[in-house]
């Protein structure tokens, strides 16, 4: 799949925007939601993380499909989800 940036608003942890596109007519709506993974604070070998974030990811919710992974910061990491509605 293509990408496109379309800015957003600011957003708090967990709010969930939808998006609905259109490819040759037809529409395609999608839900992304980012959310904030605190990084061990006792951790600060870069593969323990690693191997914590990929964890974490594997627990997720199914329904969501990873979409991108952020910039890390010293407590956290954003991820963003995303979810296609049907039809």
């Amino acid at each position: 799949m293509a990408d496109i940036c379309i800015p957003l608003p600011v957003m708090s942890e967990k709010q969930v925007v939808e998006v609905e596109v259109r490819v040759d007519g037809k529409p395609q709506r999608f839900n992304y939601r980012v959310e904030l993974f605190d990084w061990d604070e006792t951790v600060s070998d870069q593969t323990a993380r690693i191997r914590s974030l990929q964890r974490r990811l594997r627990e997720y919710d199914n329904a969501w499909e990873l979409f991108q992974i952020g910039k890390p910061v010293q407590q956290h990491i954003p991820i963003t989800f995303r979810k296609q509605i049907a039809g």
